[in-house]
């Protein structure tokens, strides 16, 4: 009875949103959502019933400890979800939180792990129809670049639609970018989108403060765009002023926390390397000759970024990084083709792609080296990649358009 009811709440929700959609989107809509939710039951079944290990394993499992808790001693668990405690899993505070939320998932659907999927992968699709909603919106001309992006590359939904963190870091971050997209095309935003704006920062500071960073930064960025910067309409004036400010922006950011410290952050990120590395098997991370020194982080910079954008492409020694290669050799592909029709007509580069662009090499460098795993890698790269895809595939998606349009 309790299953059924949870089937036929996620059922209605899905039904109301999408009579919301307009007739042209409505395809894309049922699509995206039937494909992210198939796409979070094999990720349930390959972590939780065929390897029957993982992050996600241990994250239902201890939630559905705490939710037992719940049934015996609620005060005791409302007491521990209100309360700090030393984080049991991986000591890391973050995890204890995260466990907090699917706690009350697996009271509420009595240790379902399917159903909570479901929950994570329906969270995860509103923020993306959320964004995708908005950019076909503003841009008619990227609704399929946008599409392949958001709603088709297999990958990032494969990591962002199951019992992750990610799941989580991915809809409140994909939120404030749409948020932001609005804010820079001066587009009016509701109280109830500025309390989501709050909400999704909370959740990505105690999930993943790095994120937390250049996602602040991001919407600072557009916040002085818009109220200040805009006013300035030469191109040397606007460097000026940003050149200034970005520097100021990074020295603030760098306090949030003791490992983005300017003076710690080579020493953070070459612990954390060798600490991913003793904890992978031979063959299974990217090796880079580092050390804790900003010298060191500079000059591996060439190497991570290509890792962090294209790699692995080839890896012949086990065929679950098969799909990783495939990925990213249609990535590498779409990057060149865009660049040849960019270079034959090219297209006026607008702000925010400029801060989408600075986000996505951002991630795209520090990740590799302070996550050589590549399993791991993977999963952080669902966090930008669908950006990274959007972004390539604007000119292509623009010209197919065109020609359907001729036609």
């Amino acid at each position: 009875m309790l299953l059924f009811a949870h089937i036929s709440f996620i059922a209605f929700v899905v039904w109301f949103f999408g009579t919301k959609a307009n007739s042209e989107l409505k395809p894309w809509y049922y699509a995206g959502l039937i494909w992210r939710m198939a796409l979070a039951l094999i990720f349930g079944w390959t972590f939780f019933i065929h390897f029957e290990e993982g992050d996600t394993v241990h994250f239902f499992t201890k939630a559905n400890e705490l939710a037992d808790l719940a049934n015996v001693t609620p005060d005791q668990y409302i007491d521990y979800l209100l309360s700090s405690h030393f984080p049991h899993y991986k000591a890391e505070a973050r995890n204890d939180f995260f466990i907090k939320i699917v706690s009350i998932l697996s009271l509420l659907t009595n240790n379902n792990y399917w159903i909570i999927s479901l929950y994570f992968s329906l969270l995860s699709f509103a923020s993306v129809w959320y964004l995708y909603k908005n950019m076909v919106g503003l841009f008619p001309s990227h609704k399929y670049a946008a599409a392949l992006g958001f709603l088709i590359f297999p990958g990032p939904i494969f990591w962002t639609s199951g019992i992750l963190k990610d799941s989580i870091i991915f809809s409140a971050f994909l939120f404030i970018t749409a948020i932001c997209l609005k804010l820079l095309l001066r587009k009016k935003t509701s109280p109830w989108e500025a309390i989501g704006v709050l909400i999704s920062f909370y959740l990505i500071w105690e999930l993943r403060y790095f994120i937390f960073a250049l996602t602040a930064i991001g919407f600072i960025i557009t916040l002085i765009e818009v109220h200040f910067a805009s006013a300035l309409t030469s191109i040397r004036s606007k460097l000026t002023f940003w050149s200034f400010v970005l520097p100021i922006m990074v020295i603030a950011a760098s306090y949030l926390s003791a490992n983005l410290n300017l003076l710690r952050f080579p020493y953070a990120i070459t612990e954390n390397y060798h600490l991913m590395v003793s904890l992978s098997q031979d063959g299974k991370y990217f090796s880079f000759d580092i050390e804790p020194t900003w010298v060191s982080i500079f000059t591996n910079l060439p190497q991570s970024i290509s890792i962090g954008l294209f790699r692995p492409i080839f890896k012949s020694d086990t065929l679950i990084y098969l799909p990783y290669g495939l990925e990213n050799l249609c990535v590498a592909l779409l990057t060149i083709a865009s660049f040849c029709y960019y270079i034959k007509r090219p297209m006026k580069i607008h702000f925010p792609a400029i801060l989408v662009l600075g986000y996505i090499l951002t991630c795209a460098t520090i990740f590799p080296l302070s996550s050589p795993n590549i399993g791991t890698l993977m999963r952080y790269k669902a966090i930008y990649l669908p950006l990274m895809i959007y972004i390539i595939s604007i000119p292509l998606s623009s010209s197919l358009l065109q020609d359907r349009l001729k036609s």
